[in-house]
């Protein structure tokens, strides 16, 4: 059975004196930005605030819960003018074992953190607010073994927000199979009615908790858990809440070459982030979601100004010439990164070795000069320092080219010491991936178009209480995410290389499966179990999983939190009809056969070629060159 879902493309010569004129403001911006003048926009995909002291979206007081007193800064100064950067040391999580089953507790709460520093190594400037699990952004790392199921209790102490709301979240194991309940939906406001799709559970109100239960028999892989609230996963990921899950291999054989890898002090954990601070070192985000549409993130999504690792800016780490595992995280969210290892002069040193993907392992030890990450991505590395000489500094870099651009990540000093005998192989842990789909499904992933505030997937924007695909438990299914022609594009996404469409890449993010990407090259880095897969602008990209999780209603969204945040999200729905849970009917709303809207405007009907009026486009249009002046400083 082949399944097509697809919106048609529409001619739409009303825009063209809107485009010309964002070309102009964006050009005369960048040449402004080049010259040492205001800030301008982020042409790679995103929307900078300019300069960190111009723009302050969340309103909240000078310096928040953490305001410039003796006790949290030791400069008392008002902001950090210019930080230093490979003068802090990495900050490394705690670890939370549930290795022997039981239950792990992670409470949600703010604290201050200190993420600038002098040359000297003091702070600079006030700490910063953070939302973070067990008082630390990243939370803490927990520690899991295949097999051996356990709880996690979160608890929500965070209080209100700047609007004197209270925070509410919920929790994602990002790349966990776990049952529907315990999936992280995204309610939205007011959610309460049992006779939703979803559990309406999963969402932690303020000052109340709820327990996750994991089985943890899938393979060992990098995970990690974050806020996925509806409306508001970008702004709580940008203020810490985050942190990694490890699953480590049982004593199967399968594992035996992977048993001996470089761990304890030898193996690190790096979350890299960006960030935009106000004028007193506060993160710097739309604090609700009318401020997130009005910034014209929600089109392009958010990127900071500075680049930051385990929630400091561009620290250092102390190593051993020997071999080191790092775990990498991309935890922007819009940013791509292509990182690399280099020396003070920029030459490449090619010491990396790749040995996973976000759900396992690969079968071949690989050597990569460079890894290219979408947001959300994780990739497991090996790092040779054994021939590198005592006293020489290296420095992992950035080359992705997205404005701001941010280089500099982190900085690694060459140290005397012994190092553990561990073993490096070369063949890992093979795998068979799933083939032979019974059933191929084409979903688009439409730019915003009519009264669309932003890109959906299949013309329809999120509805928590429908099922847009059914999938039969056990079913190995591929489906080819394509980015669809028609509308606006990305706002000022993707660059003005890609022409008048300007369309946007998208991190599509799968819940419950891992999946293998179709027609890959041998070798390539993406070979291996996969959670998110890059679906680059204007193209198309194809995956195949087998869905064996239980019945139940789970997420697909795009990875860029922005662009999730105004909905670009759907859902799926387990059934089993061997076992006497079949397909609701009443919960599908499929991408073709359009359906009521639930949320702030109605559904872009995918089948219709009508075009929306003339008038309705030049409204769009004048709105979108209102936030354009706004964002390069015009008013």
């Amino acid at each position: 059975m082949k399944v097509f879902i697809h919106t048609s493309s529409r001619n739409r010569p009303a825009w063209v004196v809107c485009v010309v004129v964002l070309l102009v403001v964006v050009t005369r911006a960048t040449v402004s930005a080049q010259s040492g003048g205001m800030g301008g926009m982020a042409m790679g995909g995103g929307m900078s605030s300019g300069n960190v002291k111009e723009r302050d979206f969340s309103g909240h007081p000078p310096g928040g819960y953490c305001g410039a007193t003796s006790s949290n800064t030791s400069s008392g100064s008002a902001w950090c003018e210019s930080p230093a950067k490979f003068v802090a040391p990495l900050p490394i999580p705690s670890i939370i074992d549930g290795t022997k089953g039981g239950s792990v507790l992670l409470t949600a709460g703010k604290a201050c953190q200190a993420i600038f520093h002098n040359d000297d190594g003091s702070e600079c400037g006030p700490r910063t607010e953070i939302w973070g699990f067990n008082g630390t952004w990243p939370g803490p790392t927990v520690q899991a073994q295949k097999g051996i199921p356990f709880d996690i209790v979160h608890v929500n102490h965070l209080g209100q927000d700047y609007e004197n709301k209270d925070i509410r979240i919920s929790v994602h194991h990002h790349g966990l199979h776990l049952l529907p309940k315990f999936d992280g939906h995204p309610l939205p406001d007011g959610v309460t009615d049992p006779s939703f799709a979803i559990d309406p559970a999963g969402m932690i109100y303020n000052a109340s908790s709820y327990t996750y239960k994991t089985t943890n028999q899938q393979e060992p892989g990098t995970f990690w858990y974050h806020d996925h609230t509806v409306h508001s996963s970008g702004r709580n990921v940008v203020m810490g809440l985050t942190g990694f899950f490890l699953l480590q291999p049982n004593n199967d054989t399968m594992y035996d070459n992977v048993q001996n890898l470089p761990s304890g002090d030898f193996e690190i954990l790096l979350a890299i982030q960006d960030r935009s601070f106000t004028d007193h070192n506060q993160f710097d985000y739309p604090m609700n979601f009318d401020e997130l549409q009005a910034t014209g993130f929600s089109h392009v999504g958010y990127f900071g100004r500075y680049m930051l690792v385990n929630g400091a800016h561009a620290p250092y780490l102390n190593v051993k010439a020997g071999w080191y595992r790092f775990r990498l995280l991309n935890g922007c969210n819009a940013r791509q990164l292509t990182l690399q290892i280099e020396t003070s002069s920029g030459s490449r040193r090619d010491i990396m070795h790749q040995i996973g993907t976000e759900g396992g392992h690969i079968s071949k030890r690989r050597q990569r000069s460079s890894i290219d990450m979408a947001p959300g991505e994780r990739y497991d590395v090996l790092v040779d320092f054994r021939n590198i000489t005592v006293g020489t500094k290296l420095y992992l870099t950035n080359s992705f080219s997205q404005a701001p651009e941010l280089p500099d990540v982190m900085e690694f000093r060459i140290v005397d010491g012994s190092t553990p005998n561990f073993t490096v192989p070369t063949e890992l842990v093979s795998y068979s991936w799933p083939s032979n789909p019974s059933v191929e499904r084409t979903i688009d992933l439409v730019p915003p178009m009519g009264d669309s505030a932003g890109w959906t997937i299949g013309g329809i924007r999120y509805d928590p209480d429908a099922a847009n695909i059914h999938v039969q438990k056990g079913t190995t299914e591929r489906w080819s995410f394509q980015v669809s022609h028609g509308g606006m594009g990305g706002g000022m996404g993707g660059g003005m290389g890609d022409g008048m469409m300007m369309m946007d890449p998208h991190p599509m993010h799968v819940h419950l499966v891992q999946f293998h990407v179709d027609g890959l090259d041998s070798g390539s880095l993406q070979d291996g179990w996969k959670d998110i897969v890059m679906v680059p602008a204007n193209g198309q990209v194809s995956i195949t999983a087998t869905f064996d999780g239980e019945p139940g209603v789970y997420s697909m969204h795009c990875h860029n939190l922005e662009h999730e945040d105004v909905d670009m999200m759907a859902q799926f729905e387990i059934c089993d009809d061997s076992s006497g849970h079949p397909c609701d009917p009443t919960l599908l709303y499929s991408f073709t056969a359009g359906g009521p809207s639930w949320g702030r405007d109605q559904d872009i009907d995918p089948s219709s070629s009508a075009k929306e009026p003339a008038s309705l486009r030049m409204v769009i249009c004048l709105l979108t060159l209102a936030s354009t002046f706004m964002a390069v400083g015009y008013v």
